[in-house]
């Protein structure tokens, strides 16, 4: 038994598309994008190797959601490096389970089932949109905009774009209109005291 930390693999772009002035930014919709274990998580992935070498199934348990499929998935991936049975799914089984009360755990040690393939792949898919469109825009944005910015006398690095940026701005603007809109009313409630033994 040992433990993650996480995503074990990031993406990012081959070297010929790393450089903002080398391609143009939409060519990173297209970009060869490489996969690889970030320095920092190298250790982590090379003590699942060492673990996975003499293993006849693989057991996981990450977290219940989709992202706990992926990484799944990844520690399935740096494990079928040193031991290729581990590759084969009929070897690998997963714990579903969303507390650590004994009986949830008992439960799921008992009930494994397959890696759900589809919420690994939509993990997946996220990850490559999220680095394909927040690139590309990023460096149209700073490209563009940065010069014009200068020009004005505004200092800026990066003019940086995201998906998540939108709905996350989203709900901070939603709150800001409810807080300043707020309209106090008059409102009451019950409140009781019982006093026995001389203990309220």
């Amino acid at each position: 038994m040992t433990s993650v930390a996480g995503h074990l693999q990031a993406q990012d772009f081959s070297d010929r598309y790393k450089s903002w002035y080398g391609c143009s930014p939409d060519m990173l919709f297209e970009a060869e994008i490489v996969t690889f274990i970030e320095d920092h998580k190298k250790h982590i992935a090379t003590n699942i190797k060492r673990h996975a070498r003499g293993a006849s199934k693989l057991f996981i348990w990450t977290d219940c959601d989709r992202e706990g499929e992926n990484i799944g998935a990844e520690i399935r991936s740096v494990a079928g490096e040193a031991n290729a049975r581990l590759l084969d799914n009929r070897n690998v089984c997963r714990a579903k389970f969303s507390n650590i009360e004994q009986r949830h755990i008992i439960q799921a040690a008992q009930n494994p089932v397959a890696l759900d393939e589809q919420q690994s792949n939509a993990v997946a898919a996220r990850i490559e949109l999220d680095l394909r469109i927040g690139a590309c825009f990023t460096r149209m944005q700073t490209l563009t905009l940065k010069p014009m910015l200068q020009a004005i006398g505004e200092e800026v690095k990066v003019i940086s774009y995201g998906s998540c940026q939108f709905p996350t701005l989203g709900f901070v603007v939603d709150r800001y209109f409810q807080v300043k809109n707020f309209i106090p009313e008059t409102f009451w409630s019950i409140r009781v005291i019982h006093t026995k033994a001389k203990i309220k």
